[in-house]
């Protein structure tokens, strides 16, 4: 049984891959980092079933090692990948889009993973509705990272479509990754009261008791993108091979958990080592709450959004923060 959190490496031998007329050696170690939850299923069931290995030695690398390294929040993910420390980070759109802007378009998405709703959780009898979150006092809503995460930006989304001010429930978000901001939740004695979470942690906390205030879609009025793979123009270019087979080890993934959700769902209790029933993760996957697809949709919502009240650079399209292998996907 192969698992992985933090740290895991999958072959033991290393190669150096002959093609076309020269020889040009390609990563021996592709190392990738995730973050929490369900979302990140297609990560799993390549590497516990060696599928990036296998499409690597199909087009011609052998040998190939996977390391998988979790962090909380899409700002440590970024930094993560800025430093050189990892080839492939999964991330949410909006610290996508910062990375892509701030390097000029070095990084980009590799792949999209799919849609989820992330749901905003409570369990603040005070709080019915999104506007009571501006009468309470001592209330803080837990989000992966400040800045940059979905979350932060959806709840910004929010208050702008709401008071014409994106900044009005700034001051009552705190930065926590989904384990600890779900725990915190559940405790019911902290000044976190809220959490804006996503699959697997919503079904948990609404078994404990807690309510959902709204989710994503609403905010969106539409089904969204939650992750991409994000990585450098000079990874893909000097690595055509490796990132290729990761590339299509993820798509291979992602049809397998569509067509195998129950035994997905025994995979993902397995391999992150979690208490909830694998019947649990399975339901999630069929009843739609998370699908998983490369299309990328909702991205340019996002983008027009962040450059109009951040920091990003304005984005022409859609494709723009993708590499060539999507452009002829049905995005948006």
């Amino acid at each position: 049984m192969k698992q992985f959190l933090r740290a895991a490496a999958i072959s033991a031998a290393l190669s150096v891959t002959a093609f076309s007329t020269a020889v040009r050696a390609e990563v021996d170690t592709l190392k990738v980092v995730q973050q929490f939850g369900l979302v990140f299923l297609p990560i799993h069931v390549a590497i516990d079933k060696g599928l990036i290995e296998k499409h690597a030695s199909e087009a011609g690398v052998d040998g190939l090692n996977v390391e998988l390294y979790q962090v909380g929040g899409g700002s440590n993910t970024l930094k993560t990948l800025i430093a050189g420390e990892a080839h492939f980070a999964g991330m949410g759109i909006p610290p996508a889009l910062t990375l892509w802007s701030r390097t000029g378009g070095e990084f980009k998405a590799a792949i999209a993973t799919g849609t989820l709703p992330i749901r905003l959780m409570t369990i603040d009898a005070d709080v019915q509705t999104i506007e009571d979150y501006q009468k309470v006092s001592g209330h803080q809503i837990a989000v992966p990272s400040i800045g940059t995460s979905n979350q932060f930006i959806l709840m910004q989304m929010l208050s702008q479509k709401l008071y014409g001010d994106h900044t009005k429930f700034d001051d009552l978000m705190v930065s926590m990754a989904h384990p600890a901001a779900a725990q915190a939740l559940l405790a019911g004695n902290q000044p976190v009261k809220s959490h804006f979470a996503t699959p697997p942690f919503t079904l948990r906390e609404m078994e404990a008791g807690a309510r959902e205030i709204i989710n994503s879609y609403d905010i969106f009025d539409a089904k969204h993108t939650g992750v991409v793979m994000m990585t450098s123009e000079s990874f893909r270019a000097d690595n055509p091979i490796v990132y290729g087979a990761f590339v299509d080890a993820l798509n291979e993934a992602m049809d397998w958990i569509v067509a195998n959700p129950d035994e997905a769902g025994e995979l993902f209790t397995r391999f992150t080592g979690s208490k909830q029933p694998a019947s649990e993760a399975a339901d999630i996957l069929r009843n739609g709450d998370v699908t998983f697809n490369n299309v990328p949709v909702g991205i340019q919502a996002y983008a027009d959004f962040i450059s109009k009240h951040g920091d990003v650079t304005p984005m022409e399209s859609w494709k723009d923060l993708f590499m060539p292998n999507n452009h002829d996907l049905n995005g948006s």
